[in-house]
């Protein structure tokens, strides 16, 4: 894993496990999500981002960060992605 990474887990976990988070947003229902992700993440591809959005029930907000990485969205998106979670987390639009 990279550095900064939270978890050092081996590579068997992740191909060996069936992760279907498209049919787990879609149980939480009718409540606001927000989804920030990397545009330029190679582990989890943007369009894993794209499409938990398509899936969410409730309102949904998708947030690209420009250059940001698997483990670098918060250093990447600086300001702008702090505010985006203090948006969300006080209902600002």
């Amino acid at each position: 894993m990279s550095a900064g990474a939270f978890l050092d887990l081996p590579g068997s976990f992740f191909s060996e496990n069936r992760f279907d988070n498209c049919a787990r947003i879609a149980e939480l229902g009718d409540v606001p999500v927000l989804i920030i992700h990397g545009d330029a993440d190679t582990f989890v591809v943007p369009r894993q981002a794209e499409l938990l959005h398509e899936a969410a029930e409730g309102e949904a907000t998708l947030r690209l960060v420009e250059g940001g990485e698997h483990s670098t969205v918060p250093t990447e998106g600086g300001e702008a992605y702090w505010g985006w979670i203090l948006d969300f987390a006080t209902g600002e639009p």
